[in-house]
């Protein structure tokens, strides 16, 4: 599999995005629709075996990606439940024609509720994206604390359950046990651990954005944006 080369903080993501929009003229939903094809295909390219997927959508273009998926996923043969964080006539723009398209397709949208998450083989959390300040508002926290509650996933990659744990660590906590931080240290690498440790710390989301968008910045681009 493919794997990212390089990770971008939220700024340099929306300086990305906007660069794609405003530079390269490509619509705001493409780029949303891409996000939702890369993401249905790692999903099946790690989770062959699922055959039902929960979608929690919140408002904004994550949201709008959450919408696209499930419309993709619903094709693709999987059994879509998607779970509105955000209510539907709330949204608008590209989130907005992405849950209409949804709703076009046969597809419904549900108010979150905890116990909807039960049977779910893989959840996808499209609750916050890159415009996100913490800290979060207590219904979403509620949102989160519920699909943090859920089942862990199963990893065949001791490095990918590792980087799970102490993501799920850091963001309950806030910091790490001298325990994890020896299994981390041991698994990943002190660099890695470290790359891992700032991403979650300090960035409210990783992308492939290369991947995603097909953009091809110049190799120096991430020295010109602003941090």
């Amino acid at each position: 599999m493919h794997r990212p080369t390089a990770i971008y903080s939220s700024a340099q993501v929306r300086a990305l995005d906007a660069f794609e929009i405003e530079k390269r003229r490509v619509p705001g939903f493409t780029l949303m629709t891409r996000a939702a094809q890369a993401a249905i295909n790692l999903l099946r390219a790690r989770w062959p075996q699922a055959r039902r997927v929960a979608i929690v959508c919140g408002a904004g273009n994550n949201g709008g990606d959450g919408y696209v998926l499930a419309r993709l996923a619903q094709a693709g043969g999987l059994e879509t439940l998607v779970l509105a964080a955000t209510p539907p006539d709330k949204l608008t723009g590209d989130a907005r024609r992405a849950q209409e398209e949804w709703i076009a397709a046969g597809g419904r949208a549900y108010p979150f509720e905890a116990d909807a998450l039960s049977g779910s083989d893989v959840i996808v959390d499209a609750l916050l994206g890159t415009g996100f300040h913490p800290p979060a508002r207590a219904e979403t926290l509620t949102v989160i604390e519920a699909i943090n509650a859920r089942e862990q996933p199963k990893f065949t990659d001791r490095a990918d359950e590792m980087v799970h744990a102490v993501t799920r660590k850091l963001l309950a906590t806030g910091s790490l046990t001298d325990e994890i931080f020896k299994a981390a240290e041991s698994t990943l690498g002190y660099k890695r651990l470290a790359d891992v440790v700032g991403v979650i710390g300090h960035f409210t989301t990783t992308a492939m954005m290369a991947n995603v968008v097909g953009a091809e910045p110049r190799a120096d681009a991430s020295s010109l944006l602003k941090r």
